[in-house]
């Protein structure tokens, strides 16, 4: 009793082992476009914290343009700079945090964006590094 016991239950831990595993596609802890100053701080893969040129960081996702806005969060879109598709999140004109202004939607082949979203503001001579 006790052997059909312990093959029934590392059965069922293998069973769930597998179904928590398997199509993962990442844990995400803060919205698209939040400040942010590591990957972990945006969640687990695919989500991740750009840095650099984006001020105080920006948690993003890759995306597929292929896919339109799927592969993105509700509150983002995917938008095409005409070699890499990245989640970006949607505003109207007041919705982006200080370095970033509200890029308008485009169909242009190398800025394809479905709706406005936050991007880096070209006003900031240094990418907008916060001083």
């Amino acid at each position: 009793m006790k052997t059909q016991i312990a093959i029934v239950t590392t059965f069922v831990l293998a069973m769930y082992a597998g179904c928590s595993s398997s199509g993962s596609v990442g844990t995400q802890k803060l919205p698209v476009g939040s400040a942010c100053s590591a990957d972990a701080d945006c969640g687990t893969a695919p989500f991740h914290c750009m840095q650099g040129d984006h001020p105080g960081g920006y948690c993003m996702r890759d995306c597929d343009i292929k896919n339109g806005d799927g592969d993105c969060p509700s509150e983002a879109i995917c938008q095409y700079d005409g070699m890499k598709g990245e989640c970006h999140k949607k505003c109207t004109a007041t919705d982006c945090r200080v370095g970033y202004f509200c890029s308008p939607a485009s169909t242009d082949a190398n800025n394809k964006a479905s709706h406005a979203f936050c991007d880096v503001s070209p006003d900031m001579p240094d990418g907008g590094a916060d001083h």
